[in-house]
Order: structure tokens, then C-alpha cells, then sequence
């Protein structure tokens, strides 16, 4: 029971971490598109490219699985190599600053 409260517990905190839209940045910083708080994912020319799920998989748009978003809003690709961040432009500058 306890196990099922903190799985429900940490899915409807990542759910509240994209509300709004946020911006889609690669890991050199460059910036690659934005998400909607639906979580429909375009790139940086305004083009649909796929979406995030309630609990962080990330699907193309024909509905390939292509990785997940962690709850602190961390973007890895399917084989779990870290591609980047999802946020706003001054949270994740500083923590990329926090990183060197």
C-alpha cells in the first residue's frame, strides 16, 4: 500500500512539473523547441515533433518510444544517455553553471 501511495506521490509531482509551456534545451545549452502543458513537443522551428505522457516517456509523433523525462526535468534518450534539460532559460542556466 505504501508502495502504491509514493509511485501516485512522485507521478502527480512530475505531472505538476509541466503545467506550462517550458523550453526544450540540448545538453551544450543550445536550445532545440518547447513543450505545451499538454505536453505535445515542437521543435525549435515551431514543428510538431511528438509528446510527453503524465508519467515522462517521450513517443515521436508517429508513437515511437524515443526516452523519458526525469522528475527533476532531466531528458534521456531510450538507451539512458542524458540529452538535455526541459525548463525555463534562467533555472537551467543555473544549473548548468552549478554543473562546471
Amino acid at each position: 500500500m505504501k508502495r502504491i501511495i509514493l509511485i501516485l506521490m512522485i507521478s502527480i509531482g512530475f505531472i505538476a512539473t509541466i503545467q506550462a509551456e517550458s523550453d526544450v534545451y540540448e545538453k551544450d545549452g543550445s536550445y532545440k523547441g518547447f513543450v505545451e502543458k499538454d505536453g505535445s513537443v515542437y521543435d525549435a522551428s515551431g514543428n510538431y515533433k511528438g509528446y510527453i505522457e503524465k508519467d515522462g516517456s517521450v513517443y515521436t509523433e508517429s508513437g515511437e518510444y524515443k526516452g523519458y523525462v526525469e522528475e527533476d526535468r532531466s531528458r534521456y534518450s531510450k538507451n539512458g544517455k542524458y540529452k538535455g534539460e526541459i525548463d525555463n532559460y534562467q533555472k537551467y542556466r543555473k544549473k548548468q553553471k552549478g554543473k562546471e
